[in-house]
């Protein structure tokens, strides 16, 4: 039966994040995935935004994590070589009772460490999208997007060679806690794992 240090269950974009991370350490890591391929689930219908944290609760986990992960993107990009486009957000504001609310937002931004936010008038917003109509807007450059398909490969293959290994099309039909570790049962026999991280969203069976 073979031994693992740390066995992830689910190869979605949180499973193979987590796997490269460990691929950096001298950690013996496998991750399980039930289909032919790592973000076969919810991970390759996901938006693929790059929020900037406007509108996270200040002081909340949600804020520091989203701003800290937005200033990691180029890294990972340059890094891994996954598409990275810095395309911006415009919160629009239709007439002026909607001006308090971007007033709200880029206080809270500024709040949670966002930088660059700016409210301008209609003019600067033609500049960029001529065929928008508002009052007032606030730019918000640090928002962008990924392909989550391509951002998740490039993470679970750089794991990869660093010698994660990938079990796919495998099912992991159940846990035994024991003394000093886990045995999880699968499809195609038993492994063991002394730590199991559970990185499933949609498909949990009993």
């Amino acid at each position: 039966m073979k031994n693992f240090q740390v066995a992830i269950i689910g190869g979605g974009v949180i499973g193979s994040a987590i796997a490269w991370e460990l691929s950096k350490y001298k950690v013996d890591v496998v991750v399980f995935e039930m289909e032919s391929d790592v973000a076969s689930g919810a991970s390759k219908a996901n938006s693929g935004v790059i929020h900037s944290g406007i509108n996270s609760a200040t002081g909340s986990l949600k804020a520091r994590f989203c701003v800290e992960g937005n200033s990691m993107f180029q890294t990972l990009a340059d890094e891994l070589g996954f598409q990275l486009k810095w395309v911006g957000k415009w919160v629009i504001a239709k007439n002026q009772h909607e001006i308090k609310e971007l007033q709200r937002l880029q206080k809270v931004g500024n709040a949670n460490n966002v930088p660059y936010l700016e409210i301008t008038d209609e003019s600067e917003v033609e500049k960029k999208e001529p065929n928008v109509s508002c009052y007032k807007a606030l730019w918000v450059p640090t928002a962008g997007i990924i392909p989550p398909y391509e951002f998740t490969i490039a993470l679970a293959e750089n794991a990869a060679e660093n010698n994660v290994k990938f079990i796919l099309e495998t099912k992991v039909i159940g846990l035994k806690k024991q003394r000093n570790n886990f045995e999880i049962l699968i499809d195609k026999g038993n492994f063991q794992a002394q730590i199991v991280v559970m990185q499933l969203v949609l498909i949990v069976e009993k």
